[in-house]
């Protein structure tokens, strides 16, 4: 059982190799089939010589059955065993066998053979192909070489192109690009002195003034406060005109004559009285005017923004206008008491003669 196996898988592989081995020049048949040896049709005349090599086939006269399954393989022709030619003569030759036959051989059988001319024939066919597969080849790698060329060449234009797009770029750097952050960084560091120039102004606008409420900073004034100044000053200088008249002696009424005086009654000595601007009561309302003032422009100025310079003059200028009234209606006091002192001297230098 294990013979026929080992048989069957034989005959399946034979058959297989025997159809895809190319097929030999020459064709004998088996004569002769006994033990190694074999004789065939053929000899001298063909071709044969000795130490040619002969391969016995089945002929698919016959279809092959599988020793196993009993399936029909169809009937393929299957080498059989290969020899070697021991002897020639012209019309036979002597094969021996290299190795045991697959199949029992008989006459009949194929024994196919190549002589030296058809080898070289083959040979130099073999060589046809193979050099015109090689030339093809050749061909076809130069087209690729050349189209790789072509790709390389390319690859280099475009490098060069970019090479040329980058040393545009760095010249537009240097002429356009380093220029302009170059000025911008100036006039921002410009605008950052401004900055601080501002800074130190707002800074000094903002400051208050106490010891001289005239100067420079002050906060601008509104028409209403202005008029509010001017209203608290008028009261102050009518007060003021109120305690003068009430300490100024009353002025002589018509050309009265004085009385007479007896020259011998003593005149009690003259005093000297103090002038009202020198009195305590003066000093203390023009004290107490002075604080109110300044605490007025303190109050105005921590309170109130600053305006334009238009309007500061403007503010200015109505101060000085206060001031100027006050000043006249000061000086008009002033003369009314040097009158009234004059008179009271009159009076008694008449009283006196």
């Amino acid at each position: 059982m294990r013979k026929m196996t080992i048989t069957g898988i034989a005959l399946a592989a034979m058959t297989v190799f025997t159809m895809a081995a190319p097929a030999l020049a020459g064709e004998a048949f088996v004569t002769k089939a006994r033990g190694s040896t074999i004789t065939i049709d053929k000899g001298a005349d063909d071709g044969l010589e000795v130490g040619l090599e002969v391969v016995v086939v089945r002929p698919p006269d016959e279809a092959v059955i599988h020793p196993l399954t009993g399936e029909n393989l169809g009937s393929p022709e299957m080498e059989l065993v290969i020899g070697q030619v021991s002897k020639v003569s012209a019309r036979a030759a002597s094969v021996t066998l290299m190795s045991p036959p697959l199949l029992a051989l008989r006459s009949g059988d194929v024994a196919r053979f190549m002589t030296v001319e058809e080898k070289m024939v083959l040979d130099q066919e073999m060589s046809t192909e193979t050099a015109e597969k090689a030339a093809s080849e050749r061909t076809r790698i130069r087209s690729e070489a050349g189209k790789l060329a072509r790709n390389i060449s390319s690859i280099q234009g475009t490098i060069r192109g970019l090479e040329r797009a980058i040393r545009d770029l760095r010249r537009y750097d240097d002429d356009v690009v380093k220029p302009q952050f170059n000025s911008i960084n100036r006039q921002i560091a410009e605008m950052r002195e401004e900055l601080g120039e501002l800074r130190t102004t707002v800074s000094l606008l903002n400051s208050v003034p106490i010891g001289d409420p005239g100067m420079e900073g002050e906060a601008a004034m509104s028409q209403e406060e202005v008029e509010a100044l001017r209203i608290l000053i008028q009261d102050e200088i009518d007060k003021l005109s109120l305690q003068m008249a009430a300490v100024a002696p009353p002025p002589p009424v018509g050309d009265m004559e004085p009385p007479p005086v007896d020259p011998d009654l003593e005149m009690p000595p003259l005093e000297e009285e103090t002038p009202f601007f020198l009195q305590a009561w003066f000093i203390v309302v023009l004290g107490a005017l002075g604080i109110a003032g300044i605490a007025f422009f303190a109050y105005m100025k921590m309170a109130g923004d600053d305006d334009e310079d238009d309007e500061d003059d403007e503010d200015e200028e109505i101060i000085e206008e206060v001031d100027e009234d006050d000043d006249d209606e000061i000086e008009v006091d002033v003369e009314e008491e040097e009158d009234v002192e004059e008179e009271e001297d009159d009076i008694v230098v008449e009283e006196t003669s």
